[in-house]
């Protein structure tokens, strides 16, 4: 199963993703592939985080590299599954144990010399160190991947701005803020293409706005990650529906939305 496959689960129901996806690791169990088992799990894990079940994510994702310790798998399905359990990590709140394994997916992408994904494990160590409240270096190694990017078509790099503005923001550096907001505004739009939820991009670019008091561009802009974030809950099925809202993004969405009060300074 590739990630692609893994990608078009999302935009289905979690319950019959999770028929999928639970026929296809049976499958490879009884095959006695099990790599592919863990590879599996990782999808699984993929779909899982994407509709707000991060424990249940991280589970997987662990339960797939203890596979990998014991059944080396192909290097990039070995970043993969890194980068699947730092993300499920950074979403709980622990920055730190993120970037370590953002930081080995990294070093295991590099000395394979597969400089796509090095950048995107360079980019994901970036929103670990975020979460850990080392937003200098989350800046740079957002850079650092952009700049690797940047020599490919097959990334668009807005997202990743809003995120740089966001952290320059919170950081202080109005300036820099201002400049990346929008860099990342003229092409919010594709934030779709890069990320699995473009409202959190959007809250990104809302908080970076606002702290440049650009307040009409900040409430757009809010505006349109509730928007996203609504059309994105259609899509879960009801039972998952609290889970995907505890999403620290949806919070802070609904939470703006609702009561005018924003993340001081902003995250």
């Amino acid at each position: 199963m590739s990630m692609s496959n893994a990608l078009n689960m999302l935009q289905i129901q979690r319950r019959e993703a999770r028929a999928h996806l639970e026929a296809a690791t049976k499958a490879y169990a009884d095959l006695g592939s099990p790599v592919y088992v863990a590879n599996s799990l990782v999808m699984t894990a993929i779909h899982l985080c994407a509709n707000g079940a991060v424990v249940e994510a991280q589970s997987f994702a662990r339960r797939a590299l203890d596979i990998y310790v014991l059944h080396t798998p192909p290097a990039r399905l070995k970043i993969t599954g890194l980068l699947t359990l730092a993300v499920t990590t950074l979403i709980r709140g622990d920055g730190v144990t993120a970037t370590q394994h953002a930081s080995e997916a990294v070093e295991v992408a590099r000395s394979m010399g597969y400089r796509l994904l090095e950048a995107a494990a360079i980019g994901n160590l970036a929103d670990a160190e975020a979460v850990a409240g080392d937003y200098s270096a989350a800046i740079g190694h957002a850079k650092e991947s952009m700049a690797i990017w940047a020599g490919s078509s097959d990334k668009d790099q807005g997202g990743t701005d809003a995120h740089v503005a966001l952290w320059s923001a919170a950081l202080g550096d109005l300036d820099e803020a201002r400049t990346y907001a929008f860099r990342a505004l003229e092409r919010h739009e594709q934030f779709g293409a890069s990320s699995l939820w473009p409202q959190e991009c959007e809250w990104c670019l809302a908080q970076a706005f606002r702290a440049c008091g650009e307040g009409q561009i900040a409430a757009d802009a809010l505006a349109r990650a509730h928007a996203l974030m609504l059309k994105a809950l259609e899509q879960i099925d009801p039972e998952d529906k609290a889970g995907f809202l505890e999403l620290p993004w949806h919070r802070g969405i609904v939470t703006a939305v609702e009561t005018d009060v924003w993340p001081d300074p902003p995250r």
